[in-house]
């Protein structure tokens, strides 16, 4: 596939890969509850989808470079390359991002420096690289200084010692350096831009370094990297290392030390590699390096836990894999083409290649580089470059966003989607009508309850207090009562016999024991008027208290209803009839024991006592005064004035100050305990009733209000599903129509590549 098909193909399928990541954020922005049902898995998988986008708004393509610190890939460049372009260095050996690209034009070098914002973010990343390897978060905004004194000790046993060392140049060129606002670039020499790399203070200063060289096998649209490996001092490029190996990178050279096969800085290189890709094994080449450092036996053993390696990260049998020493690759390809190294390291190492050479290589140069491998990898690389890697790249995309993303989502969509649509069509329905009879029998229930707690409450009120009910009321018949008794008309047997006479105009004088049973009629008429009063008033005021409380209650019930007033129709009936007719109750308990009292003060003779077997003191003093005098009340003849029935009186209040005021306290005591179970039992029948109304009327208007609230709230839900489920249909359709574009855009790139 040519450039020109392969950018056309690309922004065609970059187009639809967005629209499909589009879909994605906007589920996620307007149906999170869906996300959250997704397994964390396939979400995962759904972030993949962003480096399928980043790699295909680059114009050029990428081939990275990348492997533990020390592995040689700049080396491997080197010798993939046929000539020494990177430096070699112990120290700073690919620790700048390095771009190599193609050019028909003069080589050179740019070197981009970073900002002084950049710098700054670099420091910080520094602060957190020292907050995770000591684990101490609060190094990360620790000042500087506190920062040094703090490490400094730790890295004693040479834990954090590099990164400490760098640290320390860092800050130290930091100050002594003009930083720029904005990122500066620089062109030089090939040969200048060795010298900036191998300078350590000015290499961390670097963003990156561009080489452009005459490398006419390698197409203009790619370029090769040249990573700083992992666990290198400066946080920023491993952060760099990262980006490219999940995101940018088109395709890896991994490098890998025979000697040290696939150490933890590796192996997560390789699980990040290998994650949500489609097309590892055509993407990926795998180099091992100073493979000649190792025995027959010890190459046997590393080539069999390689192949283990591959099969426990499920890479294809179809990967290619070198096994190769890249130095003496390098070096026999200058040797083949007669040129000399200038620089002082490679140098060094011809010497030494050349000593071996005789009995490693039979003294020829084209067996070395053949034994290297070299050419292997470069004929695979190259040809991949050249035939594969455009077509590749894009299949690759279309089929990691097909596999990471659209298919999994088109699965859980879809199936929402028919989950939401019989919900609609049917279990919904069924979902409301149980909800409106769960949510009636649970509002019919709470307003029952809070009605039968208010009965309780107010007959448990009633039954611990009736003691004292009347008990300010009781003091002040009683203190009326004595008044009477002592002072009073209605104990004055004169006046009394006035009374009596006045009543009866053709008599002239009471018969015998009229007058004290006068009085004491008089005083049972007071005791019975006043206790009724009395009854009357505090039960009036317990009915009022609970006709106020079950009215509130009442009022609740006619606010579950939308206030049909038709709910306490009945239950305001049974409230009102319910005063009444407890009221005639209590007056009735009052007669009732007024007449019992009136029947104990009645005048029976003697013998009627006697009879059984005791005595009434009442009785026996009103009888003691009935004597007195009482011939002369019966004679005509006789004038009766008011002194002649002091000593009557006399007898009449001390029999009753001494022995009535027990009875009115006997009394009342009996129509307390009397009146009281009568309220509280007409209070249970009140509630039986309100229930029993709360059964019927309440109850099928609750029903029908409830009915109504949850048709507007399944309404709305209803709405809600039907609006989700067009937009899942349409999410569907544009995941659809974005995967049928591009596999139509494959298509035409094959056809064009057949023809």
């Amino acid at each position: 596939m040519n450039p020109t098909s392969y950018k056309a193909a690309r922004e065609t399928i970059l187009q639809s890969i967005e629209s499909a990541n589009e879909v994605v954020q906007n589920l996620r922005i307007k149906d999170g509850a869906f996300f959250s049902e997704i397994p964390s898995e396939a979400q995962r998988r759904f972030v993949h989808i962003e480096r399928e986008i980043t790699r295909l708004r680059q114009p050029n393509l990428t081939v990275a470079f990348v492997g533990g610190f020390s592995a040689g890939k700049s080396s491997l460049v080197n010798a993939f390359l046929g000539r020494y372009l990177l430096p070699e260095s112990t120290e700073v050996t690919t620790a700048v991002p390095t771009f190599i690209r193609s050019t028909g034009e003069k080589e050179f070098a740019r070197l981009s420096y970073l900002s002084k914002a950049e710098v700054e973010t670099l420091e910080e990343l520094y602060r957190e690289s020292f907050a995770n390897k000591f684990k101490q978060p609060e190094l990360a905004n620790m000042p500087t200084q506190e920062l040094l004194e703090q490490v400094r000790p730790q890295t004693s046993e040479g834990k954090g010692k590099n990164l400490l060392q760098y640290f320390e140049v860092f800050l130290e060129e930091k100050k002594r350096r003009d930083l720029p606002d904005r990122g500066l670039t620089k062109d030089c020499s090939l040969e200048e831009m060795a010298i900036h790399v191998r300078d350590e203070k000015e290499a961390m200063f670097l963003d990156r370094v561009e080489v452009f060289v005459n490398a006419p096998d390698i197409p203009s649209d790619v370029q090769l990297v040249d990573l700083p490996g992992i666990s290198v001092p400066n946080p920023r490029h491993e952060r760099l290392t990262y980006r490219f190996v999940t995101q940018d990178a088109h395709a890896l050279i991994f490098v890998l030390r025979s000697t040290q096969l696939f150490n933890q800085d590796e192996l997560d290189i390789l699980e990040r590699i290998r994650s949500g890709e489609s097309s590892i094994s055509d993407k990926t080449f795998w180099v091992l390096n100073r493979w000649d450092a190792l025995s027959e036996q010890q190459q046997a053993e590393t080539l069999i836990g390689f192949q283990e390696r591959m099969k426990e990260y499920s890479i294809p049998d179809s990967y290619v894999m070198v096994k190769t020493n890249a130095l003496h690759g390098l070096l026999s390809q200058l040797a083949i083409r007669g040129v000399q190294p200038n620089d002082a390291k490679l140098k060094t190492h011809q010497q030494e290649y050349e000593k071996e050479l005789p009995h490693r290589y039979g003294g020829d140069h084209r067996t070395a580089f053949k034994e290297s491998e070299i050419d292997d990898l470069q004929r695979e690389v190259l040809d991949y470059l050249n035939n594969r890697i455009r077509s590749t790249t894009l299949r690759s995309a279309v089929d990691n966003s097909q596999q990471n993303l659209v298919q999994p989502l088109l699965h859980h969509l879809s199936q929402k989607k028919r989950h939401d649509e019989q919900l609609v069509h049917g279990a919904l329905e069924n979902e409301q009508a149980a909800d409106t009879r769960t949510r009636t029998e649970m509002r019919y229930e709470s307003r029952k309850s809070e009605l039968m707690k208010c009965f309780k409450s107010l007959r448990d009120g009633i039954a611990v207090s009736r003691g004292e009910q009347f008990a300010d009321g009781e003091d002040h018949i009683s203190i009326q009562l004595r008044a009477e008794i002592d002072s009073g008309n209605s104990t004055d047997a004169y006046e009394v016999y006035k009374s009596i006479i006045a009543d009866n105009r053709l008599r002239t004088f009471p018969y015998y024991f009229e007058i004290e049973m006068k009085v004491v009629d008089g005083l049972n008429s007071v005791l019975k008027s006043e206790f009724q009063k009395l009854v009357r008033q505090h039960v009036s005021d317990a009915l009022e208290n609970l006709t106020n409380v079950i009215r509130d209650e009442l009022e609740k019930l006619k606010s579950d209803v939308n206030f049909d007033a038709a709910v306490t129709q009945g239950l305001g009936q049974v409230l009102a009839g319910s005063r009444d007719m407890v009221l005639n109750k209590v007056d009735g308990i009052v007669e009732q024991k007024a007449g019992q009292l009136d029947s104990l003060l009645v005048y029976k003779s003697k013998g009627f006592f006697a009879f059984f077997g005791g005595g009434n003191e009442i009785i026996d003093g009103l009888e003691g005064a009935a004597r007195m005098f009482a011939t002369e009340l019966k004679d005509v003849r006789q004038e009766i004035k008011p002194e002649h029935m002091e000593e009557k009186t006399k007898k009449i209040r001390e029999t009753l100050s001494t022995h009535y005021m027990q009875h009115v306290e006997t009394f009342g005591e009996d129509v307390r305990n009397s009146v009281w179970p009568i309220v509280i039992n007409e209070m249970h029948d009140l509630e039986k009733k309100l229930l029993g109304e709360l059964s019927r009327e309440y109850r099928t208007l609750l029903e029908k209000s409830v009915q109504g609230e949850v048709e507007i709230e399944y309404g709305s839900r209803r709405g809600e599903l039907e609006a989700r489920s067009k937009r899942f249909r349409q999410a569907i359709e544009t995941l659809q129509e974005s995967t049928s574009t591009m596999q139509q855009a494959l298509s035409q790139t094959k056809a064009e590549t057949t023809a």
